[in-house]
Formats: structure tokens, sequence, C-alpha cells
């Protein structure tokens, strides 16, 4: 830009000592008439309007919302990519700050989302019976691996769906504790096998998804945990 080749100055409104012309100034055109504006300045001048009519921005800032949803939306998904720990942060503090708010947010979340019930639940039956799968990390990768970083169950891979550490056998079953000889990797989503069994036994679910394929699949399952029982003994 040409006014970055103008040298350095102070400027006459804010005082402020500026290394280029267009880092410090914009330009405004009036009535055919251009000028300078100091930045400084005109942020200034913008915060003490804020302050003295806050009625007055509330309304510009709803109406600036209404038409720029969708800008506004994407700058906000952007930001919070960007900064993880300070949404968490601020997610703690309004918590604390508004408690009844947040369980009321929570239980509406809980209302359209039913699935996450289930796994919530199923972590906390878990944690009960001495097993928890976020310190099991060993078994976690060892299960990866035996099944090619693949559903144990559909084969799909995990580029293609998320893969959750599931019970074969529901604990609320009480035929199997909550060991590493009933845990494997199932995809989970949307019409994921994960979803799909959810709490019920495991032979009555494959016979009525995969029919023909229920013997195959018990037992390169049931193979996999003759393996750990193995590895644990050895």
């Amino acid at each position: 830009m040409i006014f970055d080749l103008l040298p350095s100055g102070k400027c006459r409104f804010c005082g402020q000592i500026y290394e280029t012309w267009s880092a410090h100034y914009y330009l405004r055109r009036t009535r055919g008439h251009i000028y300078f504006r100091c930045k400084v300045k005109k942020l200034k001048e913008n915060a003490d309007y804020r302050t003295k009519h806050p009625e007055k921005r509330k309304s510009a800032d709803q109406v600036y919302s209404s038409k720029h949803r969708e800008k506004k939306r994407k700058i906000a998904k952007t930001w919070k990519s960007e900064h993880p720990e300070k949404v968490k942060a601020h997610k703690k503090q309004y918590r604390i700050r508004h408690p009844e708010k947040a369980k009321e947010q929570r239980k509406r979340y809980l209302v359209k989302h039913p699935s996450i019930i289930k796994v919530i639940d199923g972590r906390y039956r878990a944690r009960t019976h001495g097993y928890d799968p976020d310190l099991n990390n060993n078994y976690w990768e060892y299960a990866l691996e035996y099944f090619e970083y693949c559903c144990a169950v559909c084969h799909i891979s995990v580029r293609e769906k998320r893969l959750a550490l599931c019970f074969w056998v529901p604990l609320i079953e009480g035929e199997k504790g909550a060991d590493p000889q009933n845990v494997i990797p199932l995809c989970w989503g949307k019409d994921s096998c994960g979803q799909s069994k959810g709490a019920q036994h495991p032979h009555d679910w494959l016979e009525k998804e995969y029919g023909s394929d229920v013997d195959s699949i018990e037992k390169r399952i049931a193979d996999y945990f003759e393996r750990v029982r193995i590895n644990d003994r050895s």
C-alpha cells in the first residue's frame, strides 16, 4: 500500500507512535472527500458508545446476528477448535456460577440423545465392578491390533467409524464381570454394532442381526478371549 511508504510518526489524535500509516489509520470517504481516521480513537469511541447506549448496541447486535447467523457460527466453531482448553475452563466456570441452568441443559441434552444415557450407565456399572476402560489402555491397544483396528463383529474400519470398547456380555446379565475377557472393540455411532447391541445378550443379538454368520462371529470372538486369558496367565 502506498501509505506504508510514508514515514512513521506520532498520531495527533491518540498520541501513539505508529510504524506505518495503514496499520494505524484507515481511509474514510464521505460526500466525495477522503480523510484519515485513527483506529485507536475509533475503538475508544465505539467502546464509549456501547457504555452509554447499551440497549441500542444490544438491538444492533441482535440484528447483525440474525443476518449473519452462519458466519457467526463458523467463527465461533473455528475459535472453539483452536482454544479447547479455554472452552473447557469457560464451561466449568459456567457450571459453578449457574448450577441450576447447567443441570437443566444437561437434562434437555439427555432427552434429545437417549443413547448417551446407556453409555453413561455402562461406564458407571463398569467402575462399580472394578473396571475402568479409560485406564486399561494395554488391553484396548491389544484388542485393536488383534482385530486389525476394525469392529470385532462387522469388520468396519476405524477410518470409517469410531470404535468403542464395549462389554460383550452385558453386566446386567451377571454371567461375566467387567474384566478384559469380556470387552471387545465395536463400531459406535449411527447404525453401529455398539448401539444396535446395547444391553442385549450377544447370542440373541447376533441371531437377530447376522443370522447364518452367528457361529463364525462367536468363534472369532471366543478365540480372542482365549488369547487374552492365555496372555494373562503368562
